[in-house]
């Protein structure tokens, strides 16, 4: 009874397994033909899978029979078991018979198969290549890495905290069948797509050796310009760049989810220049849609793309809010790795290898050059500067060059030297040389910029874009129209055309380092700071700051930037600050009256978590800023205000309460001061002042919607700001109102209502209240302090009518209520 009952058992579980086969297939098919079916009985037969397509306006009916079996089939049991069924439906009843099994057939079985035209075999792996279109591209994919000649000296990249190769941590997680999608981060030149390339030809050789490997999809997202969404970046891969026969996006997307696919998107910082966050948000939205359990994205890029708050959201799914950290289930977290830089032996092998890789076809005795050489560059050149693969690369191809003097070098020198030498053999060239050196430099120089300061593209562009006004002044060495003397021009740029009229830069950090080189060369004025503002990533910055010289570039730069109206990004401004020449000219100026929104915000930028300031030099600081609320134009007063506001709010983490209160003193008194300043009129009689509406700014908005009054037993009157209103009030007025500042954190943080409500519910923020006999102490003049006292401060609410020119007054009124 046993043996039965267990046989009926496994009769049950055979069956059901080959079910769940069948409906794998099915639904497999049903992502390519509409109407698929399963259990179909045609004549005496029932089919498992019958489904149509059209072939030159002719229908053909197909039969697919699913065999869930542990051994491969045999020629007989297809002959005996299958076709003897199927032969008699064909080609009547249907016209094609498709077996799907687990294993591949060995030569008998298949030859067998092939003898019947209508008859055809496939594992499921098989199927699933040939409805996605992908065979060709796997091939490619596979042969890449080594066609590329990357083997010859590529040293294998390795993550921060791993004993273990970058690349066997990414085989164990593709082979682990849990675990998150992976981000792998690295700066510029850190070899990021050379071990994309690595990883996605060696999947490719696994596929195409083993079929129940993963495929291999390589998206290079810096190609990308329009295409957003997944439906068009794969699409365009597929259908304009690898013309893959019967390629739908609805496969693609089925064999995703099934655990079939090992998806590698290389370069999610380059698919749109000046990216905003709102532009990761919606990017890694589409990203996430790839991902799910059984699922393995692999993403690469520069974190420096993002602001520190994009990241951690994107890449970690959580928020700041107040002191509280909140996951957003919109951004399920990544697993993230960093590509380490190099180690001096991994320098010293990568030297060694590319430099026998570069001379192997000269005279040079190889073996004494390379050795003499690589001792010459560890003397000469920092270490920092080898420890990026690309940097470590351009002193080599230097130094391949016997007569090249390594001596002196920094990042800036290393790319100048690099990219000089290159234009310059150029140059060499019989007919080339029609055209100096330094004229190709400078269109080199121009035609960076101009990519750079477009938002179309980031890295490549296509070259019937190019303004022909870039060759103005430029020579036209023996050019007879304008599209032959940019030929000659462009040919000469670091640029490789992969497409039909597209051109690409080399390496990114080639195009980060002429931007800056570009913009050391000319005169800055105070609206070309606006698109640096935009423009100026930390990578760029950091080739200005290593370049001979840019401490008075900045200077010179600091002259126009005084009378820059904005809008400005708090980065940019702070790259000014970081220059201790204009932070000291910035804390001299004691002309309160007109001193710019740009010094101003250089005097308050204060990361009070993170700053060596003792108390003293931040009492200097809100002393300053205090003179500038009370005495500045509107937008400087503005920022001064905002500057005193964000310090205090931030201090709260460190709990500093006399340099709290210090701030906030400051911001109160002052606020008063200007009010006062600029109150037309004062009517005791009925507890108002009057203001002309010209002069009603965002410091008396600022009082008006954020001061409220409190009566203490201990200390008489205490004022305080509602620090949600101020901030709201403030970065309204500085973002939209007068556009100054251009910081999209502050608009989508601050102004959103929703935001705003989570920033400060927490119990942990309590603004200070302070004292009104301490606000009126710090009024030196005495008519200030005696108004403060009798008048504003007995008003059970503040008024504020505005004198418009039609004397009508708009009563406006701040809720400063006794309690």
């Amino acid at each position: 009874m046993a043996e039965k009952n267990f046989s009926k058992t496994g009769e049950q579980s055979t069956v059901t397994k080959g079910n769940k086969f069948r409906d794998a297939v099915a639904d497999l098919l049903r992502t390519k033909y509409q109407d698929v079916a399963t259990e179909v009985r045609i004549a005496h037969k029932n089919v498992d899978i019958v489904f149509s397509y059209r072939n030159y306006g002719k229908t053909i009916k197909v039969g697919v029979e699913c065999k869930e079996y542990s051994k491969p089939l045999t020629k007989d049991m297809i002959r005996t078991e299958i076709w003897s069924d199927y032969g008699p439906l064909v080609p009547s009843d249907i016209q094609e018979v498709i077996i799907v099994a687990r294993h591949p057939l060995n030569s008998a079985a298949q030859q067998y198969v092939d003898t019947i035209p209508q008859l055809r075999f496939q594992t499921y792996e098989h199927l699933e290549e040939d409805l996605l279109g992908l065979h060709l591209y796997i091939k490619k994919l596979a042969s890449e890495f080594k066609a590329q000649e990357i083997e010859n000296y590529y040293i294998a990249a390795r993550f921060d905290g791993h004993a273990l190769s970058a690349q066997k941590v990414i085989r164990n997680w593709i082979e682990n069948p849990t675990g998150d999608s992976l981000a792998v981060l690295g700066g510029y030149g850190k070899g990021k797509t050379s071990l994309a390339l690595q990883t996605i030809s060696e999947q490719a050789n696994r596929h195409l050796a083993d079929p129940g490997e993963r495929i291999p999809i390589l998206l290079r997202l810096g190609q990308e310009v329009h295409e957003t969404s997944l439906e068009g970046l794969f699409g365009k891969e597929f259908t304009a760049r690898q013309h893959t026969e019967g390629y739908r996006f609805e496969t693609l997307m089925h064999l995703n989810r099934a655990g079939r696919l090992l998806i590698v998107l290389d370069g999610f910082d380059e698919m749109k220049h000046a990216m905003s966050s709102t532009d990761f948000y919606n990017n890694f939205r589409e990203f996430n849609r790839l991902r799910g359990p059984n699922a393995k994205v692999l993403l690469l890029g520069r974190p420096n793309a993002l602001p520190s708050e994009a990241r951690t959201l994107v890449f970690r799914g959580q928020r700041m809010v107040g002191a509280q950290i909140h996951n957003d289930p919109a951004f399920p977290p990544w697993s993230e790795e960093q590509i380490a830089f190099f180690d001096s032996t991994e320098v010293d092998k990568f030297l060694r290898s590319y430099l026998q890789y570069r001379v192997a076809n000269s005279s040079l005795a190889l073996e004494d050059f390379v050795n003499s050489r690589v001792t010459e560059i560890k003397d000469q050149i920092a270490f920092e500067l080898l420890r990026r693969p690309v940097q470590a690369r351009i002193v080599a191809d230097l130094a391949a060059d016997p007569a090249f003097d390594l001596r002196g070098f920094t990042a800036y020198t290393l790319y100048e030297q690099f990219i000089r030498q290159l234009v310059e053999r150029d140059s060499e060239k019989r007919v080339r040389k029609l055209i100096s050196t330094e004229d190709r430099l400078t269109f080199q120089r121009e035609l960076t910029w101009w990519m750079w300061t477009r938002r179309e593209s980031q890295g490549h562009f296509n070259r019937h874009d190019v303004p022909t006004d870039l060759l103005q002044g430029l020579p036209n060495g023996g050019a007879t129209n304008l599209d032959t003397k940019l030929n000659e021009y462009i040919v000469s740029t670091l640029t490789e055309e992969k497409e039909t009229g597209i051109l690409y830069f080399a390496h990114r950090s080639f195009l980060e380092f002429l931007v800056a080189e570009r913009l050391r060369k000319v005169k800055i004025s105070a609206e070309q700071h606006v698109v640096l503002s935009k423009t100026l990533t930390s990578d760029i910055t950091n080739f200005l700051q290593e370049a001979p010289g840019q401490a008075d570039v900045m200077l010179d730069w600091f002259e126009t930037l005084v009378a820059c109206a904005g809008p400005l990004s708090f980065g940019y401004v702070r790259y000014y600050q970081s220059n201790s020449t204009i932070s000291d000219r910035a804390l001299a100026n004691e002309n309160y009256a007109t001193i710019s929104p740009a010094e101003t915000l250089i005097i308050g930028m204060i990361d009070a978590r993170d700053t060596l300031l003792t108390s003293a030099e931040l009492s200097e600081r809100f002393t300053k800023l205090g003179k500038i609320v009370a005495m500045g134009g509107e937008v400087s007063a503005a920022v001064a205000a905002f500057c005193l506001a964000e310090v205090a709010t931030s201090l709260h983490e460190k709990d500093d309460k006399d340099v709290i209160r210090n701030a906030y003193e400051w911001l109160i008194t002052a606020s008063f001061v200007r009010l006062l300043t600029h109150c037309s009129q004062l009517r005791e009689g009925d507890n108002s002042i009057l203001i002309e509406q010209k002069r009603f700014g965002p410091i008396e908005k600022l009082i008006q919607r954020s001061f409220k009054k409190y009566r203490d037993i201990g200390t008489g009157v205490d004022i305080e700001i509602d620090i949600i209103a101020a901030f709201s009030s403030l970065s309204v007025y500085l973002t939209s109102e007068s556009k100054f500042l251009d910081d999209e954190f502050l608009r989508t943080t601050l102004e959103n209502d929703a935001e705003k409500s989570l920033l400060f519910r927490n119990n942990s923020f309590r603004p200070i209240r302070i004292p009104a006999k301490a606000i009126a102490g710090r009024l030196k003049n005495p008519l200030r302090r005696e108004i403060f006292e009798s008048v504003l401060l007995p008003m059970k609410t503040l008024s504020f009518p505005i004198v418009a020119k039609s004397e009508r007054h708009a009563k406006i009124t701040t809720a400063i209520d006794d309690l």
